[in-house]
């Protein structure tokens, strides 16, 4: 399969499903345990979005891909050195807490 190219679009609607059952368990209050092991597969689901994304650059061999190569990169880069704790941590933060 060394021709196949990674479906970007479903990597990015897997991630979005990913991050909002993270949300979704938060939300429900359930135990920390739960929420590491959905908050590492939001960071698996962020990764394999950007490999997929990197994946469609054209191979042409021109400034902007390169350009472009190295920006995703480096995010794929940033994006390993997160812990679960991390990302735990970002959706707690952008959590609306609930009216009432």
């Amino acid at each position: 399969m060394a021709n196949y190219v990674a479906n970007f679009q479903k990597k990015n609607r897997i991630r979005g499903e990913k991050e909002e059952n993270l949300r979704r368990l938060i939300a429900q209050g359930k135990d920390e345990t739960k929420l590491l092991k959905a908050a590492d597969m939001v960071r698996d689901a962020r990764l394999r979005e950007l490999q997929a994304k990197k994946a469609q650059i054209s191979p042409e061999d021109t400034p902007e891909r390169l350009v472009r190569i190295a920006n995703i990169d480096s995010q794929i880069q940033a994006t390993r050195t997160t812990t679960p704790d991390f990302v735990l941590a970002e959706f707690r933060s952008t959590q609306t807490p609930p009216a009432g």
